[in-house]
This record gives structure tokens, sequence and C-alpha cells, in this order.
């Protein structure tokens, strides 16, 4: 089961598009968040985010599971 925080730092990364400026937002390190969404990707087994110099951009993916998530933050 995923943990609440966890979905959250993806919705963050989604929302700010920056691992630097998530992780400033999160009150968290860059290293531990891009640990936690490593470990996310993982455990789901599918990339949730493409990485480039400009930043992040979530794939097909990850848009599935950032709309799913968003409903979580919603229904509490």
């Amino acid at each position: 089961m995923l943990e609440l925080r966890i979905i959250q730092h993806a919705l963050t990364l989604a929302r700010v598009g920056n691992f630097g400026r998530a992780a400033e937002s999160l009150g968290i390190s860059q290293p531990s968040l891009t640990r936690s969404i490593a470990s996310l990707e993982a455990s789901l087994g599918v990339k949730l985010f493409d990485r480039n110099r400009r930043g992040i951009k979530p794939t097909v993916f990850g848009a599935v599971f950032l709309a799913e998530g968003k409903v979580v933050f919603l229904a509490d």
C-alpha cells in the first residue's frame, strides 16, 4: 500500500516541474525526493516522469497515477 506522503511527493513534483523546487516546497532534501520517486516507480513497475534538463514531465502512466492521486487528496 502506498503512503500518502509519497503520493504527495509525486503530486508536488508534477505541479512544480523540478526536483529541487519540489523538495524545497515539501521541506525535504532533493536526494530524499529523488529516492522517494524512484522507490514509487520501482514499486509500481513503471516510469512516472520523463526527466530532462528543463525539468520533468509525467509519462502516460504518470498522468493516470497523478489523476488518481488527486482524487485521494480530494476525498480527505
